[in-house]
């Protein structure tokens, strides 16, 4: 049987799982975001389009800092979530 604290403690670490991934992804897309025109080989039957850059760069940096705050909280909720509510809107 588990008791709430550790489903607290199970729905956290899987939350922890997820930024990760998100984390990856982030950086994935920031390496291909700031890879030139210039950088990619292109020849003959290439088959790519034109650049596509969905968002700038910078942006995603407005992402960081509630995935910082979200791994430092812990599994308990913070008594006054106005922080994480704050940069929640701002990331969204």
């Amino acid at each position: 049987m588990i008791v709430a604290g550790g489903q607290t403690e199970a729905r956290f670490l899987d939350l922890l799982g997820r930024v990760t991934l998100l984390e990856a992804s982030l950086n994935q897309l920031r390496r291909e975001l700031t890879v030139s025109a210039h950088d990619k080989e292109i020849g003959i039957g290439h088959n790519q389009g034109p650049d596509f850059a969905p968002i700038p760069v910078e942006e995603l940096d407005d992402v960081d800092d509630p995935i910082a705050l979200l791994k430092e909280q812990g599994p308990v909720p913070p008594t006054d979530p106005t922080e994480l509510t704050e940069g929640s809107q701002k990331a969204s």
